[in-house]
């Protein structure tokens, strides 16, 4: 052993480790690990992990997996799937299926579904199917039919393919599959798969499974596996494992 000491710091080196210490850090070293500690951060090196520990947020990293914890976020990226958890909104995200939930709203997109939940409404989109759900109406809308159900009346439309409504803004067109509502903004056509909410800003295009809503900056693009929320500034590209946070850098 050996052994190194001066009036700001004390070196003890043997055969298979290494002690530094120093007036604010000690670093232990050995064969298989590292272990760096300051008055504000911890660092722990294995052979394959790695833990950084600061005032405010810790790291743990492996070679599947990632996570990353603050006082108000927490965040898990394993090898096909990530989550992000904060305190009002949770995201679940996998090769085939995005879960949103928020304080008020929750959201489940998948290759050929979406659901759009909140306190007063509720859209279920399939391939060939709309469902539109409120306190005072519903809309169930096929390739080939189309039921409007509105306070005290009922419209079931399928044989002359042209409906509309101008006390409420409905419009509808069985030939192309158009859908529109003026009064919150609804649009809907099933022949392209595109969904549209300009109340909320929601968007989604099912042949390419895009997803996008303004309100609180969420991108997702199912064919590509891209994620992406401008609020906090979130990448995820789960094609080729690619994750970043401008938050945090």
């Amino acid at each position: 052993m050996l052994v190194l000491l001066s009036c700001d710091w004390l070196v003890l080196l043997c055969c298979d480790w290494l002690v530094l210490l120093c007036c604010d850090m000690l670093v232990l070293l050995s064969c298989d690990w590292l272990v760096l500690l300051s008055c504000d951060w911890l660092v722990l090196l294995c052979c394959d992990w790695l833990v950084l520990l600061c005032c405010d947020w810790l790291v743990l990293l492996s070679c599947n997996w990632l996570v990353l914890l603050s006082c108000d976020w927490l965040v898990l990226l394993c090898c096909d799937w990530l989550v992000l958890l904060s305190c009002n909104w949770l995201v679940l995200l996998s090769c085939d299926w995005l879960v949103l939930l928020c304080c008020d709203m929750l959201v489940l997109l998948s290759c050929d579904w979406l659901v759009l939940l909140s306190c007063d409404w509720l859209v279920l989109l399939c391939c060939d199917m709309l469902v539109l759900l409120s306190c005072n109406w519903l809309v169930l809308l096929c390739c080939d039919w189309l039921v409007l159900l509105f306070y005290d009346w009922l419209v079931l439309l399928s044989a002359i393919g042209w409906f509309y409504c101008p006390a409420i803004g409905w419009f509808y067109c069985l030939a192309i599959g158009w859908f529109y509502c003026a009064t919150i903004c609804w649009f809907y056509c099933p022949a392209i798969g595109w969904f549209y909410c300009a109340a909320i800003g929601w968007y989604y295009y099912f042949t390419i499974g895009w997803f996008y809503c303004a309100a609180i900056g969420w991108f997702y693009c199912a064919a590509i596996g891209w994620f992406y929320c401008a609020a906090i500034g979130w990448y995820y590209y789960s094609t080729i494992g690619w994750f970043y946070c401008a938050a945090i850098g």
